[in-house]
């Protein structure tokens, strides 16, 4: 990481600090080889036409036939992103879409890491994708999902990109930011440009939300599972208190334990992080 020409093109030329780890210069390396290869056959057909006037295309045929045997690879090895795919998770695999994923909270200090993880679960185009940088859309999604209010030009940039569903893990938002986002959600919901189709996981309050411009097709939305203008929620499964960011990872609810109870989970606290096991 140290050596000095690395560090030099980290420091001093941009598209370099994408590459933060050593060993991704084995995609330098194989740009190399590849290079190199290519010199090679062009020698050998050059050799070989001066020999045989037929036999350059001959032995193009020939290096196309055994680049087509050296990459074949079936079946492919298909990596999940983790274990345990939550329920919405899941339900995104199923879902057909016609344009992209946007996942909230978007940034911050969460970052959007776990979506990327779990878009190798679901395959869906993830709109908010990072990977070492962002894309133009996806810092305007910070940007936009950030001012207090919402603006609808987030519900525009939606359309226009255009995103297909979005979904909002509602554990991990701040107070202010779960009460800005709801009401952002509510007036879509209310303008018809966004349909609730259901909280797929009670431990994240995990929901899903379609941009109807993109899935005109999507069920029709369901009611809301927190209050709006004063309506009262649905009552909720189990205890919480929404003025309190965490949650409770385990056990699942309604699960039945057998032997000593072991609760997992996580809590954040203002000015710094805390994680408990006990």
């Amino acid at each position: 990481m140290n050596f000095a020409f690395h560090r030099f093109l980290f420091e001093f030329v941009p598209i370099f600090r994408s590459i933060r780890v050593p060993a991704r210069w084995a995609m330098v390396a194989n740009l190399g080889l590849a290079l190199l290869a290519g010199l090679g056959a062009l020698a050998l057909a050059e050799t070989l036409r001066s020999r045989l006037r037929r036999g350059a295309p001959l032995f193009w045929g020939a290096v196309a036939a055994l680049l087509l045997f050296d990459l074949h690879h079936a079946p492919l090895d298909l990596y999940a992103g983790e274990a345990d795919p939550d329920a919405l998770t899941r339900k995104l695999a199923s879902l057909p879409m016609k344009g992209g994923l946007v996942e909230l909270p978007s940034g911050g200090s969460r970052g959007n890491y776990v979506y990327v993880l779990r878009a190798a679960d679901h395959g869906k185009p993830l709109v908010n994708a990072v990977s070492g940088f962002g894309t133009h859309e996806a810092g305007r999604i910070d940007v936009l999902s950030g001012r207090r209010p919402i603006p609808d030009e987030l519900l525009d940039l939606f359309e226009s990109i255009p995103v297909s569903y979005v979904t909002v893990r509602e554990a991990w938002l701040l107070p202010d930011e779960r009460e800005a986002l709801r009401a952002f959600l509510a007036r879509g919901v209310a303008a018809g440009r966004l349909r609730f189709q259901g909280r797929f996981d009670q431990r994240t309050r995990a929901d899903l939300y379609a941009v109807a411009k993109s899935e005109p097709d999507a069920p029709e939305g369901r009611p809301l599972p927190y209050s709006v203008e004063g309506e009262p929620a649905p009552p909720a499964r189990g205890a919480e208190d929404l003025s309190l960011t965490g949650s409770v990872d385990g056990p699942e609810p309604d699960a039945v334990i057998h032997g000593p109870l072991l609760v997992r989970g996580w809590a954040r606290i203002p000015a710094r992080i805390s994680a408990s096991r006990s």
